[in-house]
C-alpha cells in the first residue's frame, strides 16, 4: 500500500497543471531528464512555489536526477506542505507513518493527513482518509488529542 500511494502521488504530481516556474521542470522530467528537472525546479522552488517545492522532494525522495536524500527530500516537502500543498501533505503523513526511525512519528503523520483533507479532492482524498483512519488506529488517545490540536492551531493561523 505504502509504495503503491506514492507511485500513485508521484505520477499525479507530474500530471498537475504547472505554473509557469515550472513547466520547464515538468517537461524535463516527463521526458525522463531529472537532473534538468531538478535544474528547472530548483529556482521556482526556492522563490516559494509550492508545487516546485514538491516536485523536489520527489526527486530526493526517489534520487531521480540527485543523490536520494531523505532529510533534504522531506525539507522540500514540509516547505510545499506548509503552504498548503495537499499533495505534500499526504506524502508527508504516508512517510512519518512508516517503520523508519528517522521518520515515523504518528502524531505528525495523523495531523498532515488531516490538513491534507482539507486540500484534497476525489481519489486522494479517499487515500488520505483512509491511511489517516490507519494510523489513528495505531494511535493512543493522547496522540490523537496531541494531533487534533495541533491541526487546529494550525488552521487557526490561516494556514
Amino acid at each position: 500500500m505504502k509504495r503503491a500511494a506514492i507511485a500513485f502521488l508521484i505520477s499525479a504530481a507530474f500530471a498537475a497543471p504547472a505554473t509557469a516556474g515550472t513547466a520547464e521542470g515538468t517537461a524535463a522530467y516527463e521526458r525522463g531528464d531529472f537532473a534538468a528537472a531538478h535544474r528547472e525546479f530548483l529556482p521556482a522552488a526556492r522563490g516559494g512555489d509550492a508545487r516546485a517545492q514538491f516536485s523536489l522532494g520527489l526527486l530526493y525522495l526517489r534520487g531521480q536526477g540527485v543523490e536520494r536524500d531523505d532529510v533534504v527530500a522531506m525539507q522540500w516537502l514540509r516547505k510545499a506542505a506548509g503552504q498548503g500543498d495537499g499533495d505534500a501533505q499526504l506524502l508527508l503523513g504516508e512517510l512519518h507513518m512508516q517503520d523508519a526511525p528517522a521518520l515515523r512519528d504518528l502524531v505528525k503523520s495523523h495531523v498532515w493527513l488531516s490538513l491534507a483533507l482539507t486540500e484534497l479532492r476525489g481519489p486522494k482524498r479517499a487515500a488520505a482518509l483512509e491511511l489517516r483512519a490507519r494510523v489513528a488506529a495505531r494511535m493512543t488517545g493522547e496522540q490523537i488529542d496531541r494531533a487534533k490540536k495541533t491541526v487546529r492551531e494550525w488552521q487557526a493561523l490561516g494556514r
